[in-house]
C-alpha cells in the first residue's frame, strides 16, 4: 500500500526517545514491545526530494479513513522486513482476518534504521548492525542524496542497499 501510494519507509528512530517520538512527530509512534520508535517516511527518490516524515499523508487522515493503526501498520512492516532478512516480504491479502491483527506482511515497506538529519534535505545516518544494513554503519540512506553533501569519502557513496529501488 504505501510503497505504492507514494514511496513511504517505515524508519526506526535511533535518534529520539519515547517523550519525542509521541511528541510533535505526526508520523512517529512508541513502539512499548521493543522500547523503539517507529516513524513513516517519505521519499520519492527524486534527487530534489525531501526525505522528512509522511505528514501530508497522514494530514489526508490516512489512518482513520483505511481504519488503520499507525504502530500495528509499522510493526506489521517491520516484523516482515526482519522475517525476510532486509527484505519486503510479499504480500498475501487476506478477505478475512483471523485476529484483530493484519496477516503477516499485509503492509510491506522498506524499512531503515538509525539516526535522522536534516543536512541535504534529510538522511539517515545507518545503523550498521540491522537487517539489509549489515556493515553499513559509515553510510547514510540515501546514498543519492548523501553524497551530494558528504564526498569526502567516497566508499560511503558507493554502496548497494538491499532495499527495493531505494538505495541509489
Amino acid at each position: 500500500m504505501g510503497r505504492f501510494y507514494k514511496k513511504l519507509y517505515v524508519v526506526i528512530r535511533d535518534d529520539i526517545d519515547q517523550e519525542e517520538c509521541d511528541g510533535p512527530h505526526i508520523s512517529s509512534v512508541w513502539d512499548e514491545e521493543k522500547s523503539r520508535c517507529l516513524d513513516l517516511f517519505s521519499w520519492n527518490t527524486g534527487d530534489k526530494s525531501t526525505l522528512g516524515g509522511a505528514n501530508d499523508f497522514i494530514n489526508n487522515d490516512v489512518w482513520n479513513k483505511w481504519n488503520m493503526d499507525p504502530l500495528v501498520t509499522m510493526r506489521n512492516a517491520v516484523d516482515c522486513w526482519e522475517e525476510h532478512n532486509g527484505h519486503v516480504g510479499e504480500a498475501k491479502p487476506a478477505t478475512t482476518w483471523d485476529s484483530a491483527l493484519p496477516p503477516p506482511c499485509f503492509f510491506p515497506m522498506e524499512v531503515v534504521k538509525g539516526t535522522y538529519s536534516d543536512a541535504n534535505k534529510g538522511v539517515i545516518d545507518l545503523d550498521g548492525d540491522y537487517e539489509g544494513q549489515f556493515g553499513l554503519g559509515d553510510h547514510r540512506w540515501p546514498a543519492k542524496k548523501a553524497c551530494k553533501v558528504w564526498r569526502a569519502d567516497p566508499t560511503t557513496c558507493d554502496f548497494e542497499w538491499v532495499g527495493d529501488d531505494a538505495g541509489k
